[in-house]
């Protein structure tokens, strides 16, 4: 199979105009079938491995996703009103605690993107033909990124992605002590 690729790829490299595009989408399919069965390859570092877990953590993080979805503590159904949070501090808190949460998250994943994206910078290259999932995680990614901007411009475009998950860990641990402190607040005067 490999040396099949490597004649496509040859052949596509000296092909003319009108060869090249077709020889080259009949090599991206072979390397997509070769990927197909890259679970049964005895070497670990599987194509495109990395962003594996990635996938698997996108789903909970969707910033459609209704308040309190995150950590699950209300279905859609029972959920506390805007009204209810007003007057209930405790919610309050325990919400900003699951928007901080969730925010943190997301910016580890993205962080963690960044790093896989590196890692596989090879593969990512010579897959540049390639239209499949892989180009679904990119969408997916940019829409994270433009969750968390609110439509604002990214000022932190030219930073490296973990001090991004640094800031929103700060938001994270500064939400949790507002809770402590809501939460001290309503202690009894037996504590």
């Amino acid at each position: 199979m490999a040396h099949y690729i490597a004649d496509l790829i040859y052949r596509a490299e000296g092909a003319d105009n009108s060869d090249r595009d077709r020889l080259q989408r009949e090599c991206a399919d072979e390397i997509l079938r070769l990927w197909n069965h890259r679970g049964s390859f005895r070497n670990p570092d599987r194509p495109m491995a990395s962003y594996e877990p990635i996938y698997r953590a996108l789903g909970r993080l969707d910033p459609e996703n209704p308040p309190w979805t995150y950590w699950r503590g209300f279905n859609r159904d029972n959920a506390p009103t805007p009204d209810q949070l007003e007057i209930n501090t405790l919610l309050k808190a325990a919400l900003a605690i699951e928007e901080a949460a969730r925010d943190a998250v997301r910016e580890l994943i993205l962080a963690a993107a960044h790093a896989a994206t590196l890692k596989e910078a090879k593969w990512l290259d010579l897959a540049k033909h390639i239209d499949d999932g892989e180009t679904g995680l990119f969408r997916a990614f940019a829409r994270l990124r433009h969750a968390r901007t609110d439509d604002e411009p990214d000022e932190s475009a030219d930073e490296e992605p973990a001090d991004d998950a640094v800031r929103a860990l700060a938001a994270l641990s500064t939400a949790c002590l507002r809770a402590r402190e809501v939460a001290e607040l309503h202690r009894g005067p037996n504590a």
